[in-house]
């Protein structure tokens, strides 16, 4: 028992000091963008609530998402998803029900709990005086839209004597009126629907004279198939790089140093008489400009996270055809949303080098476009059409790394293609690639753009593949890791290699291969006989530099979801290491390639996991951390080093083992731990293109992750602290006071210490 107790204490002490977002960043740094769709309903459910709007719209193709709006900011205050495909809605205020029309059937869902009522007697669709009427068609015959000046116009008149009521002016891009009510005497409240999925909500009183409260909202981005990072450029880095390059123009050193004098006297000239030579204002913005007296400055901040690689774009693209850039470092601001003149989008692709954007639809569609400016929408595009040979649908699209231009494809019948976006582009040549199905795993090498079979792996026929992951391409800080007596254990960072998970569908077991991605050789595998594994549950895999995690839900002996992690080293024996060095390049179609020798341990977690992603930092410094989204909607992480195959039970440990960097005894189950939800309190809505991602910024403790699909959630984590960054409470001044006094002791110090030195020198007695 105390050895459990003393075990769970060591691990809640490692956890605690790594914390997903600080509380102070908590909210600021993080964002959410709630998409809801085309509004197919919209009505106030008064008088259950005074202040809210519910809206029906689509979600997936037999599924409906239910959302109350604030009426008077539009935000989002509550959202759920009905199992139903609904054609039309009623709402009946007395029963707080609404009566849901689905394939020619009423439904009714209580509004108050967003459940199905399953009770007949209770059910208002199934008395016998019940009787339809839409509460989704706004009432035309209350209003009436002319054009006046060439702009539309909405009239509201009594209806007893025809005299105007109302009469405001709509927005120029005027589709129709989503929502209508007025009371005839003093309020008219409606939601007009515009182009390009735009939504806004008027409150009028007066005759239209005063407008009491107006919202948009963008529903644009509400099926996002893809996205990319883009780092936004410091322009004050021109600066310099022009004045090196006048510097590196001059005819010799000397001339380059009198030009760095003048250059930087110039500038000190200009900034003191900026503060008119006053040494008081010069003081005071020097220590106001390194945040020494306290207080925000915004456009420092922001030139700081510019510097820090904070400030990015978020690229994405929609099926139905939109191309949008988010600000992640301004709360996801929309910094310019495109209309692309394809449909079906399913991949998105941007050249840091070229700032050229691809996006490519299913029939092999390609629109092009060139970033000048990240915070200006793209202009010229260019579409072109892919050369594919086949009819069928595109399902997949992988670029390869040696070329930006040449991308490979898979088809939904199966057949493959390497393809150019470019004309006259370098061919690519003996570059390996790896695909897999449901039921097979595939190489082939490209040559001349061409692919060339070399070998394949199939599954039996009650099999199928559940997860795929190739080895990440990080960079590899270190070759072994480190024990606690001084010896290392040599990492097998052979790079081409690829991990799979098949499922048996007949028997429920699982069983999870590593094989070299060039020659289809087996290396490991790893399979779960002993246990009924739920096929039907997700199965996730990913892949870091020397190890591989995989998830899985258990249903037999005991039903747990668990956490499985394989680490390769080239041997279990300190010190010995059967790689060679001084080879860079391994050939392993030459043979003799070792395979590693395997540690590995499982172990349970308290919530089913949807998705997993390895964190990226900039020089993989900072521990890798395993993002993972939950079957409840919510993202947390768990810290490569919480997932530990050399792991040992605390009475088996040595003081060596204690040593080790980062160790930890092995506890069967890792708890969810409060600090590390990034998503807090967030309700997140995810589709069935929803994915996680993580890019790396200029700071090595910082990544950012962001999950996109129905809505976009980004947020920081520091897997291993902020190591690199200082705390805001960080006592600057106090800290600058104390160096100043030092210099002053020091000072007045020193003629007493020259003093007691000559005395030394002389033998003379103090």
């Amino acid at each position: 028992m105390i050895p459990g107790i003393l075990a769970t204490a060591v691990l809640g002490a490692l956890l605690a000091p790594v914390q997903a977002v600080y509380s102070d960043e908590a909210f600021a740094v993080d964002w959410q963008l709630s998409s809801i769709g085309d509004y197919q309903c919209v009505f106030s459910n008064k008088p259950l609530e005074d202040d809210q709007l519910v809206v029906l719209s689509q979600y997936g193709a037999d599924e409906t998402l239910v959302t109350q709006l604030n009426e008077t900011s539009g935000g989002v205050l509550v959202r759920y998803t009905v199992p139903l495909a609904v054609s039309d809605a009623m709402f009946v205020a007395d029963a707080g029900q609404l009566v849901l029309k689905s394939a020619g059937d009423y439904v009714s869902l209580d509004l108050n709990s967003g459940l199905l009522v399953d009770n007949a007697t209770a059910d208002v669709s199934k008395s016998d005086s019940f009787s339809f009427v839409s509460s989704c068609v706004a009432p035309e015959s209350q209003y009436k839209i002319a054009t006046e000046d060439g702009s539309p116009v909405l009239s509201v008149s009594d209806k007893t004597m025809d005299a105007p009521i109302f009469k405001v002016q709509l927005p120029e891009q005027f589709n129709e009126i989503s929502y209508f009510y007025t009371d005839f005497a003093d309020s008219l409240r409606f939601v007009v629907s515009g182009d390009d999925s735009q939504y806004t909500y008027f409150n009028y009183t007066n005759g239209g004279a005063n407008l009491t409260s107006t919202w948009t909202r963008d529903e644009s981005l509400v099926d996002i198939v893809d996205s990319a990072f883009c780092e936004v450029k410091d322009l004050s880095i021109n600066e310099v790089i022009a004045e090196m390059c006048d510097e590196m123009d001059s005819s010799n050193v000397l001339s380059a140093y009198f030009l760095r004098v003048s250059t930087n006297f110039n500038r000190a000239k200009t900034y003191m008489k900026k503060y008119q030579y006053s040494p008081g204002r010069i003081i005071t913005a020097i220590l106001k400009d390194n945040d020494l007296l306290g207080g925000h400055n915004e456009e420092r901040a922001r030139k700081r996270d510019l510097r820090f690689g904070l400030t990015k774009l978020l690229l994405v693209a929609t099926k139905n055809g939109r191309l949008a850039a988010l600000d992640i470092s301004k709360q996801g601001k929309i910094v310019w949303n495109v209309k692309t003149s394809l449909t079906n989008i399913i991949s998105l692709h941007y050249d840091p080098y070229s700032r050229v954007i691809l996006v490519i639809d299913e029939n092999g569609t390609a629109a092009k476009y060139g970033l000048m400016d990240e915070f200006v929408a793209p202009v010229g595009q260019q579409t072109i059409q892919l050369d594919v040979s086949s009819t069928s649908k595109i399902v997949k699209i992988k670029k390869l790394d040696v070329n930006d231009h040449t991308f490979h494809l898979t088809f939904a019948d199966g057949t493959r293609q390497i393809v150019e976006s470019v004309k006259n582009a370098p061919a690519v040549s003996n570059y390996f690639v790896t695909d897999h199905t449901e039921h097979s795993v595939n190489g082939y090498m490209v040559s001349n753009n061409k692919l060339i079979d070399t070998w394949s792996i199939s599954t039996k026929e009650n099999e199928k593949i559940v997860a795929f992951a190739a080895r990440n391409s990080d960079d590899v800080v270190n070759v072994g890791n480190v024990l606690g007596n001084r010896t290392v254990l040599y990492k097998y960072l052979y790079p081409n290699l690829v991990s799979y998970a098949v499922v048996d569908v007949a028997e429920n077991t699982l069983y999870v291969n590593l094989i070299d991605t060039v020659t289809g050789q087996l290396l490991y595998s790893q399979r779960h006989d002993n246990e009924t594994v739920d096929v039907t549950s997700p199965i996730n895999l990913v892949f870091g530099e020397n190890w591989y995690v995989y998830s899985y839900f258990s249903s037999e002996p005991v039903p747990e979801q668990k956490l499985t992690v394989v680490e390769l080293y080239e041997s279990l024996t300190a010190n010995e290491r059967k790689s060679n060095p001084n080879i860079t390049e391994y050939n392993p179609l030459n043979g003799n390639l070792n395979k590693p020798e395997v540690a590995t341990r499982s172990y349970f977690f308290p919530e089913i996991i949807e998705e997993m992603v390895v964190s990226s930092t900039k020089y993989s410094i900072t521990s890798k951390a395993i993002i993972v989204r939950l079957e409840n909607g919510q993202i947390t992480f768990i810290p490569k080093f919480v997932l530990n195959a050399r792991s040992k039970e605390e009475e088996l440990m040595s003081d060596d083992d204690k040593k080790e960097f980062m160790a930890s005894p092995y506890i069967a189950t890792i708890p969810i731990n409060d600090h590390f939800i990034i998503s807090h309190q967030r309700e997140l809505m995810m589709g069935d293109n929803s994915k996680l991602v993580s890019s790396a910024t200029n700071l090595e403790s910082t990544s950012i992750v962001c999950e996109v699909g129905k809505d976009v959630f980004c947020t920081r984590i520091y897997p291993s602290g902020q190591f690199d960054v200082m705390s805001p409470t960080f006592q600057k001044f106090q800290l600058m006071g104390t160096i100043f006094i030092i210099f002053v002791i020091l000072y007045y110090m020193r003629p007493a210490v020259a003093t007691k030195k000559l005395k030394l020198l002389w033998l003379v007695k103090d």
